[in-house]
């Protein structure tokens, strides 16, 4: 998955706001009761980014487990034809049952989609 921010890049008022909006695009409107939670994350700058300017983001699914997965991102200047890293990290992203406060599995559906994103 490739995603490219154009600077000034349109945040929503909240930053909750963010989060429920891609899990309603992605995953319908029943974040309130399991959704995703991200346990781990890392972000490691190997070169300055400079404002204005526009950011390619490509995103690699790794290891898709019971109830988590791992992702793993390079961030680059979208005007670099070299495509030279300028930072890179990952997340770990566990699935979790809000009210018990439990790990559940992962539905099948999310399962389905992580599986067609390239694995890292």
């Amino acid at each position: 998955m490739i995603v490219c921010f154009r600077s000034p890049v349109s945040l929503p008022a909240s930053p909750k706001e963010l989060p429920a909006r891609i899990l309603m695009a992605k995953w319908g409107r029943n974040e309130s009761v399991k959704g995703p939670v991200i346990v781990n994350a890392l972000c490691n700058f190997q070169r300055q980014f400079e404002y204005p300017g526009d950011i390619r983001i490509r995103t690699y699914v790794g290891e898709v487990g019971r109830s988590s997965f791992d992702s793993f991102h390079v961030m680059t200047l979208a005007d670099d034809p070299a495509q030279t890293p300028c930072a890179s990290g990952g997340a770990t992203v566990v699935w979790v049952d809000f009210p018990a406060q439990r790990s559940r599995p992962l539905p099948a559906h999310l399962r389905d989609y992580l599986a067609r994103l390239p694995l890292a």
